[in-house]
């Protein structure tokens, strides 16, 4: 490592596989669900004034919900809508709650989005929520 380029540092990235893998098969997706969650962070909490799950909507029996975080002090504030990583089949709002919280308590009303995940909602499904939720959050936010 010694002779490393530190000013190019993704130079040692090029050619690595991606930890965790990417899942291959749709057999695999439990895997990754389970090596990428990350709720096990979720300590040591930022200090916010109100946090609060709304219900965005209900399509064929699946609720599209998303967790609201208010900062404190007087609005009106920024608005962020949060979209956990994951390629639209791993990932949650729980592991990424105490990040987004963060944002909150920096000034940001954050809706942290719990979209739907593949294979059990095939694409476009998640896509389209983050779309509908986007759209009921300019509608709505002036209520956070």
């Amino acid at each position: 490592m010694a002779n490393v380029n530190n000013n190019n540092w993704m130079s040692l990235l090029v050619g690595q596989d991606i930890d965790p893998p990417l899942p291959q098969t749709v057999e695999e997706i439990p895997f990754v669900r389970q090596a990428m969650d990350f709720s096990s962070l979720n300590v040591d909490m930022p200090e916010i004034a109100k946090s609060e799950t709304v219900e965005i909507r209900d399509k064929d029996g699946w609720k599209l919900v998303s967790e609201v975080y208010i900062p404190k002090g007087t609005g009106p504030f920024p608005v962020i809508l949060y979209m956990h990583g994951g390629g639209w089949c791993v990932g949650s709002s729980e592991g990424v709650r105490r990040k987004t919280m963060r944002l909150a308590e920096n000034g940001f009303v954050v809706f942290n989005l719990e979209y739907s995940l593949a294979p059990e909602r095939p694409f476009p499904n998640a896509p389209e929520d983050v779309v509908y939720a986007a759209r009921w959050i300019s509608k709505n936010a002036q209520n956070f």
